[in-house]
């Protein structure tokens, strides 16, 4: 706000004076002597007057308006600078930027420069504010609100000491035109006794003009009188008379009125002060934290609500001036003080520690207080001696953290450590590690845990990973360290591992623990586990290295039939490599034909000639040469591109059979995998309608993996294939956990029997007797029974004589590519009888 000033000086510059003492000599001139004394009194008394007025104009225009203008414009900056730590919006506070910038602009305009010790100390003082109060708003602009609010107070400090001197200086020009003001008013009263006095000694003299021209002055001067007395009493509404006079009264009254207009300034500044005050006060009352402030004597300034609900303080404790020790005991004895504290042990402030050139950096405290809750505190000693603190509950805020850390480390399902938990525990085990602390890691999947939820459904699979996961903490000690990673993955980390045999002895103690049987709501639920084993430093010394070997170590112990462990080297992740380098280069050896089909003669003793030819996959790999089927098809399975080489063996076997004689049939092996995944039905029938034959020349041959779920859907689909006329063959029989049930699931039209059965026949009368019985049981359910294995005429003689139907070996011939089929039927049989007599 903008005071107005009155330019008096300039209209006496205007109007040519008319002095009031020329007139009265002129009257005097035609009285007697008497009456010139006291006119010559009243001259020199109305030019003091005039002088004193000119001196308060000047003075209250001047110096006066001059500071009241400082002093408004320093309350004005201290309103910007204070508001703005509440302040959020960004626009507001830019905006806070640009007034601070003119508002010290207009302040170093109005320092005067008359070399006084005020002007002197403006000068000196107006920089360290402007930069205090720049600091306040950068730290508000970037949301940094409690050091902005502390860098309030550091500027509020500059601020106060200016305007204290500032009202002091004002003080000493007001008393001094208070002085001036009262001199005037003497000297009017004076004048007036002595005019009065005159008039009476000059009435005959003067006469009725001298009595008009001094009841004119003396009305002014009233009139001024009563103006002055009803400005003092801040009624700025009285109009300011005679101001349009060009003498010394009109001066008078000129001054009157710019000390008018300066007090409607004033009062209107104050108005503004109270709603700024107002304002500050609805803030500090609508704070969101509690704020408190105590002065060097330990005696409370102010607080806000916030502050009192926070801690139960009352009313009367609430005043300025209060003892803090009177509000601490208060709260100790209502359940509000920290935790551990009584009144007879009071434990330490900041403010009890000499804290040396730190004593004004912000404290930030955490108060656990007798109730329970959780009190944050930033406490920031002041310059004086006291402080201001802004305190927040925090207790739902810490609960909740807490429950967040607890649920970031529990897996929901079973209870145990999850994922993250079992890192941090690995990472704290590899710390001990480096100071001589060995230990190892069992990486452990649950065989057949997809087939429990696809039969029976999520509730008992989640069940049944709570059984596994009680299973495993069951059979650690308490110092080893349980956790699911997720799915049917568990992770063990036995701590104090000295050598592989400490390992391996818990590997092997819980794979039968979580392979026996469970119970789950009626049901009887059987799986497995595959464990691979890490022992640290041997195999890595960080978790990442661990991690992987010990994964690969797992994918060994699955790869190798599963429901066993296995414990990492080198070795098995050469291999690893080589299978993924074999995945990679699958797809471009199906896209480009890269695979042969070679074919294995099967003799059919009744008949005396063969009978069938199992179609086998040959790939020969450019770099690696010939890679065994065993590794590739177990590749293909893994990746999925067993479907289109499966496809593909199929299409090319079907064609290659039609060149053959109408009575010998085409065997293929299908993979589980292509049960599992893709129309295995439409596919085969597309195949026998693309090539053309006869579907009851095709025999598809399975193993029990496919039956081991025991599908509906796996049964269905062999029941479409056999109605198609396609026969279907139970490949490796004996081999399996109960290969005897699977006769009873499906009517196959062939049992193969596996080839570790013929190889000992010679040497293990077992093996003899379990042929035999094979044979009789196929007979009884008007199935065919095949000998696999059968390289001997020893072989052949037993295996004849035990009743199977059909033999498969390299005695009848070896697997040959498809040029060479034609000579190996035609050798089969005769070498084959040649041997057997």
């Amino acid at each position: 706000m903008t005071i107005t000033r009155r330019s008096g000086a300039a209209l006496l510059g205007r109007i040519p004076p008319r002095r009031i003492g020329a007139r009265l000599y002129g009257l005097a001139a035609l009285a007697l002597v008497t009456v010139m004394v006291l006119a010559a009194a009243a001259i020199t008394f109305v030019t003091l007057a005039g002088e004193t007025a000119r001196d308060i104009r000047n003075r209250v225009e001047v110096e006066l308006g001059r500071v009241n203008e400082i002093d408004l414009l320093l309350e004005r900056h201290r309103r910007i600078i204070e508001s703005a730590p509440v302040e959020l919006d960004l626009d507001r506070l830019l905006d806070l930027r640009r007034k601070h910038d003119d508002l010290m602009h207009a302040l170093g305009e109005h320092i005067p420069n008359d070399g006084s010790a005020f002007a002197a100390n403006l000068k000196a003082r107006l920089p360290v504010l402007a930069a205090e109060g720049s600091a306040a708003l950068h730290l508000a602009e970037n949301y940094a609100q409690t050091a902005a609010i502390d860098q309030v107070e550091v500027y509020a400090a500059v601020a106060r000491a200016l305007q204290r001197e500032v009202e002091a200086h004002k003080s000493v020009q007001l008393a001094e035109v208070d002085g001036d003001v009262t001199r005037i008013v003497a000297s009017g009263r004076q004048l007036t006794g002595w005019v009065i006095a005159g008039t009476v000694a000059a009435l005959v003299l003067i006469g009725p003009f001298s009595l008009m021209v001094t009841r004119e002055i003396v009305r002014r001067l009233r009139a001024m009188t009563a103006t002055m007395l009803l400005l003092a009493a801040n009624d700025t509404g009285v109009h300011v008379s005679g101001t349009r006079y060009p003498d010394e009264l009109g001066d008078m009254a000129r001054a009157l009125g710019v000390f008018k207009a300066n007090a409607v300034a004033l009062l209107a500044y104050q108005r503004d002060i109270e709603a700024l005050n107002q304002r500050f006060e609805f803030a500090l009352e609508h704070m969101s934290r509690g704020l408190s402030m105590f002065d060097a004597e330990r005696r409370l300034i102010v607080c806000n609500s916030r502050y009192r609900a926070l801690y139960g303080v009352p009313g009367a404790l609430a005043r300025p001036g209060t003892p803090f020790e009177d509000i601490m005991a208060h709260r100790i004895s209502t359940g509000t003080g920290r935790a551990g504290e009584t009144l007879e042990a009071r434990l330490p402030w900041p403010f009890d520690d000499d804290r040396g050139e730190q004593s004004l950096a912000l404290i930030q405290l955490t108060h656990n207080l007798i109730d329970g809750r959780i009190v944050e505190i930033a406490f920031q000693p002041l310059n004086d001696g006291g402080w201001v603190a802004l305190h927040e509950d925090v207790t739902a805020a810490r609960l909740q953290e807490a429950r967040i850390e607890r649920l970031a480390h529990i897996d929901t399902v079973t209870g145990t450590a999850n994922r993250h938990a079992f890192q941090e525990a690995l990472d704290e085990a590899l710390v001990a590690m480096r100071q001589g602390a060995g230990f190892g890691v069992h990486w452990l999947d649950l065989d057949r845990f997809k087939d429990v939820n696809d039969t029976f459904g999520h509730p008992v699979g989640d069940a049944l990973l709570r059984l596994v996961a009680a299973r495993i903490q069951g059979a650690v000690r308490s110092c080893d360290f349980v956790a699911r990673l997720g799915g049917d993955e568990f992770a063990v980390i036995q701590r104090g591992v000295a050598d592989a045999d400490d390992a391996e002895t818990l590997a092997a103690r819980l794979i039968p623990t979580l392979s026996a049987p469970y119970e789950i709501d009626g049901h009887r639920v059987d799986i497995g586990a595959s464990v691979g084993v890490v022992i640290a430093p041997r195999h890595g010394e960080t978790a990442e290295d661990l991690i992987r070997h010990a994964d690969i170590a797992l994918y060994q112990a699955k790869a190798l039939g599963r429901g066993r462990h296995v414990v990492f080297d080198a070795g098995l992740e050469q291999e690893l490599k080589l299978r993924r380098d074999l995945a990679a280069d699958l797809g471009e050896a199906i896209s480009t034909d890269a695979f042969m089909m070679h074919y294995q003669p099967i003799l059919d003793l009744k008949r005396g000639g063969v009978g069938v030819c199992e179609a086998l996959l040959r790939w020969a790999h450019p770099t690696l040469g010939q890679v065994s089927p065993a590794v590739f098809i177990k590749v293909a399975e893994e990746t999925g591109a067993i479907i289109p080489l499966g496809a593909w063996a199929l299409r090319r076997a079907c064609r290659d059979a039609l060149g053959w004689p109408g009575d010998i049939k085409v065997a293929v092996n299908l993979s589980a995998v292509q049960f599992a995944h893709g129309d295995l039905v439409a596919m085969v029938a597309g195949v026998l309608e693309e090539t053309g034959l006869d579907p009851r020349r095709l025999e598809l041959e399975i193993t029990e993996t496919v039956l081991l779920s025991d599908d509906a859907a796996t049964i269905g689909t062999l029941h479409t294939l056999r109605a198609m006329g396609i026969s279907i063959a139970l490949d490796d029989f004996g081999t399996g956990y109960s290969s005897l049930s699977y006769l009873r699931r499906f009517p196959f039209d062939k049992i193969k029997i596996d080839q570790t059965f013929i190889r000992d026949l010679p040497s293990r009368t077992e093996c003899v007797a379990i042929v035999r019985a094979v044979a009789d049981l196929a007979k009884t359910l008007g199935m065919i029974t095949v000998a696999e294995g059968v390289e001997t005429a020893d072989h052949l003689q037993r295996v004849a004589a035990a009743g199977c139907d059909q033999v498969q070996g390299y005695l009848i011939s070896r697997p040959v590519p498809i040029e060479s089929l034609p000579a190996a039927i035609a050798l089969a049989g005769e070498n084959t009888f040649s041997a057997a007599a």
